[in-house]
């Protein structure tokens, strides 16, 4: 997956604000190590239950932070780790059956390819443009327990 970022004026999204935390659980739950063939990733069943102890404390954060609230966000890009974490989160953070829709897809469609595959998300949403839409939060997981998440307006 690529992704390019452009001051450009004519964009379909802009970058309102980045972050990066790390669950206090978890270090040991998702890894990458390097073996002879190779990367080897550690990543064990606790992993969707750490997202769903963290996330929502998490997410209201970074929103605080932000200057918003989970009420402003109209589309969710969250990294599809697996039907489980998807689950856990739209349960954490209460949201509605439809909104995780693009995340499974791309779930459906080609699989867990690692933290990129938000990237994979956010273009189905791009591609269904809705005139109502004015935020978007992005999510992806990584070793240790990370989180990067992002908050994107569109144009």
């Amino acid at each position: 997956a690529g992704l390019v970022v452009s001051a450009a004026k004519q964009s379909t999204l802009s970058i309102e604000s980045l972050a990066s935390d790390i669950t206090e659980e978890g270090e040991e739950d998702m890894a990458w190590e390097l073996g002879d063939q190779g990367f080897n990733m550690i990543l064990s069943s606790y992993v969707p239950r750490i997202i769903e102890s963290n996330i929502s404390g998490l997410v209201h954060s970074r929103l605080e932070e932000f200057g918003t609230d989970i009420s402003q966000i109209s589309k969710w890009a969250v990294h599809p780790g697996g039907r489980a974490i998807l689950d856990k989160i739209q349960h954490s953070l209460n949201l509605g059956e439809g909104d995780l829709i693009p995340s499974r897809n791309t779930l459906r469609n080609y699989g867990n390819m690692s933290s990129a595959t938000v990237l994979f998300v956010m273009k189905e949403i791009m591609e269904h443009p809705d005139p109502d839409d004015k935020l978007m939060m992005a999510m992806a997981f990584g070793p240790g327990l990370t989180v990067e998440s992002g908050l994107f307006r569109f144009h």
